[in-house]
């Protein structure tokens, strides 16, 4: 690394991933569908977005590709621990959410462990494989063809997602097109939840990491009033034709993120209060959201017989933030607990022979690794 570059400040895109992260929120929950849909769709292109900015941010400092990556190892190794522990911790959850799959017998149980292989274990951990997926592909891409033709490998792959998304339903039934999606969706994953839809928001981030996509405020927030106009014709068309208004990804709503992206990034060196705790706030309710959203609609429909989307946005909203407030308390309380451990064995090994004090070295650091996996939810993006 460069020890001599200025540290950079992402205080505004760790605000911007907190307030994604309501929205997240508010989509699974269903809050005001006909309403807040499609402008909540731009939630999982943003998250894809910063964290790749992030990440080719951090590497561009690297001075050997041998360090850019050991970067990337570290950033998958990483994410992987995430996804690995929360599908741990939220595997009653999990089973409790797929049982349909045991319904079907042998082929249930394989398609059952089919989804866990493509990150579909608690709700929204396909982003981070998806995540992990796409930066590993960028990365090596990058470094065999030039920027535009990556740009256009990725966008090709998101038209596809759009295309299995939102406009399946307009191609006929009995045609090649429509039973290939269909199949491919059912033997290997959803277009639309996997590294086809996060491929082209990776590539973008990077792109603008690099300096290679740069544009003027004023085009910033133009094509985005445009697109955002265009997204809800779109949007509304679709729902006129086929009846569904839910769908994950719109043709508008590549330019609207590209643009909002842009706006972000011209507003980044403005400072934030404690937006290192938004970020990891953020990173929390992402992952316990969906089990929240499940446990307490289940709840509701045990004693209401329905489970209203306002209540239960509220409600999930409260249960996430307590979250994140017991987390904040438990680091705090295994700070502490580290340093009085520290402590003592500072004073015991003033008494002991030089190998001890080795010996208690090592356990201090195991120790210390040993707190930092199991609060590694702050640590999924670099």
């Amino acid at each position: 690394m460069d020890s001599g570059s200025i540290k950079q400040n992402y205080d505004l895109l760790d605000l911007t991933k907190f307030i994604l992260s309501m929205m997240i929120i508010a989509i699974h929950s269903s809050l005001f569908t006909m309403y807040l849909y499609p402008w909540l769709r731009i939630a999982i292109p943003l998250f894809f977005t910063i964290s790749s900015y992030l990440f080719f941010s951090k590497i561009r400092k690297c001075e050997s590709n041998q360090a850019k990556t050991e970067g990337l190892k570290k950033f998958v190794w990483k994410n992987l621990r995430l996804w690995i522990i929360w599908s741990l911790i939220l595997l009653p959850i999990v089973l409790f959410i797929r049982r349909g799959y045991y319904d079907d017998g042998f082929i249930g149980f394989v398609m059952f462990f089919k989804s866990i292989l493509f990150g579909d274990t608690f709700v929204g951990g396909w982003f981070i494989i998806a995540l992990v997926e796409g930066v590993a592909i960028v990365y090596f891409l990058s470094r065999k063809i030039k920027a535009p033709l990556l740009l256009i490998i990725s966008l090709l792959l998101n038209l596809i997602a759009v295309v299995d998304s939102s406009y399946i339903h307009l191609i006929s039934k009995g045609s090649i097109v429509f039973k290939a999606f269909k199949a491919f969706g059912y033997y290997v994953t959803g277009p639309d939840c996997s590294v086809f839809s996060g491929m082209l928001w990776i590539a973008v981030g990077k792109l603008f990491a690099d300096g290679n996509i740069k544009i003027r405020m004023k085009w910033s927030v133009l094509i985005t009033l445009i697109s955002a106009l265009g997204l809800y014709i779109e949007w509304r068309a679709l729902y006129n034709l086929t009846g569904l208004h839910r769908n994950d990804c719109y043709l508008f709503l590549i330019p609207l993120c590209i643009s909002l992206f842009g706006i972000i990034e011209h507003f980044k060196a403005v400072r934030i209060p404690n937006a290192m705790l938004l970020r990891k706030a953020s990173i929390i309710i992402y992952v316990t959201h969906g089990a929240a959203i499940t446990v307490i609609s289940f709840l509701l429909k045990q004693i209401f017989e329905d489970a209203n989307s306002l209540i239960v946005f509220l409600l999930v909203l409260a249960a996430c933030i307590c979250a994140c407030i017991a987390y904040r308390v438990s680091l705090y309380s295994l700070s502490g607990f580290i340093e009085c451990k520290s402590s003592s064995s500072k004073k015991i090994s003033t008494s002991i022979s030089l190998n001890s004090r080795a010996i208690l070295t090592v356990s201090n650091k195991f120790l210390a690794n040993l707190v930092t996996d199991f609060v590694i939810i702050m640590s999924i993006f670099p």
